[in-house]
Parts: C-alpha cells; sequence; structure tokens
C-alpha cells in the first residue's frame, strides 16, 4: 500500500491565505558586536583552560600551603562554555558577512 501523489493533487495546491511573518530575535545591526563578544569571552575561557593545569601545577612546586588538584568538573565545565561561546559568536560572525546560516 504505497501511497502515490499525482500531478493534479500538487497542482491543486495553494498556499495558506494568511502568511505570518517572523521577526528575528536578535536584530542584525548588532551582529558584529554580538559576534566580538562572544568570541572574546570564548577564547578567553579557552585560555584559562589551556593555563589551568600549569598554575595548578607550578602551585606545587612554589610551595603554596594550600594544595590544588585538578579539577575535572573545572575543565569539563571550561570547554563546555568555550564550545558555546565561541560557537555561538562564529555563527554571529557568518550572520554579519553575510551567510545565511
Amino acid at each position: 500500500m504505497s501511497s502515490s501523489i499525482s500531478v493534479h493533487e500538487i497542482e491543486e495546491f495553494t498556499p495558506p491565505a494568511k502568511l505570518v511573518n517572523l521577526a528575528p530575535i536578535v536584530d542584525s545591526a548588532h551582529y558584529l558586536r554580538l559576534a566580538i563578544c562572544l568570541l572574546f569571552v570564548g577564547l578567553s575561557v579557552m585560555a584559562w583552560f589551556f593555563l589551568y593545569p600549569r598554575v595548578v601545577k607550578s602551585n606545587r612546586y612554589i610551595g603554596r600551603t594550600r594544595k590544588e588538584k585538578r579539577s575535572l568538573v573545572k575543565e569539563v565545565s571550561a570547554t563546555a562554555l568555550s564550545s558555546i561561546f565561541l560557537g555561538l559568536g562564529t555563527m554571529f560572525l557568518l550572520l554579519w558577512s553575510g551567510i545565511n546560516l
């Protein structure tokens, strides 16, 4: 039992009489500012992620009284935040440049 659409059914299709226009959530004038801010935050979190193991390791050798160990939760949350901010920043940069996603 396969349902096939005939040519007459396709020709008889009429679009709805009332179309709804969708307004964007973010105004296109703000794309560049959002891209720069989001990319800056994402790169900052990524830099912290790369420096975090070295800072913890150097604290151990300096002889500080408080022993800080690497935390998997901190590292995973840093990577998640960084990827979210870098992804959104890249999306707004592409939208600003005229590449519609």
